[in-house]
């Protein structure tokens, strides 16, 4: 998390030991994503996503809608599925020994991770591999992709960080994304729209929202009309 896109490229230099990122030389192709979980976005992400593609096509992008490809349909859900299984065995420890020191929903999560069938880890693990190789096709086309970051506003008070849904995809699929403000939502909170690049692909990746926000990573100080752009 940072207020400018140009210290998360530093950052990103520094704990890779890679060159800090260039400027995008001409303007990019970038992919609409609705993907499959579309509808579970509020119409105001939905029309954020899609107001951030008019603009990018206004400051001479070339925006694409791309379709879902076939093996990344409902991988997004199965990502508990990994998470689960993987977490039950880094904390059995915790889980054995500290059980009451945990969290109910952390209890919860590694009580399930136990009853996790490896043959069914196995199973997302292949259609990631799958996942990955179609997404490898579509990154040979766009430098990026417009995806919704999040379901909606941000919940009010500190009890939850949100739906992760629009994260656990790109997660388990070891993407480099990024979250940037796009809006003013109904409740008068911000609303965020993510950019995905390709394997490895951060440096462009930055690059691509760099040339899009103008470097800005958080929203403007004042007063902004409801559902008006940050970008």
């Amino acid at each position: 998390m940072a207020r400018d896109l140009a210290l998360v490229d530093e950052v990103r230099a520094l704990i890779t030991g890679r060159p800090a990122g260039q400027p995008l030389r001409v303007s990019p192709t970038i992919g609409l994503l609705r993907t499959d979980q579309w509808q579970d976005c509020s119409e105001d992400t939905q029309r954020a996503v899609v107001a951030v593609a008019d603009i990018a096509q206004a400051l001479g992008a070339e925006v694409v809608n791309v379709e879902m490809p076939d093996p990344m349909v409902g991988l997004a859900q199965k990502h508990r599925v990994v998470l689960a299984y993987e977490a039950a065995r880094a904390l059995a420890w915790e889980h054995r020994v500290r059980r009451d020191k945990l969290s109910p929903e952390l209890r919860e999560l590694l009580d399930y991770g136990r009853t996790v069938d490896p043959a069914e880890v196995d199973g997302v693990r292949a259609q990631k591999v799958a996942a990955l190789a179609s997404m490898a096709e579509v990154f040979g086309r766009c430098a990026a992709l417009l995806t919704p970051a999040v379901t909606g506003e941000a919940p009010r008070g500190l009890t939850s960080t949100g739906d992760p849904r629009f994260c656990a995809l790109w997660t388990l699929l070891g993407l480099p994304a990024v979250s940037v403000p796009a809006a003013i939502g109904a409740t008068g909170l911000p609303l965020g729209v993510q950019l995905v690049g390709g394997a490895g692909d951060d440096a462009r990746l930055l690059a691509v929202a760099t040339w899009l926000t103008g470097g800005r990573a958080v929203p403007p100080t004042g007063p902004v009309p409801a559902q008006g752009l940050l970008v």
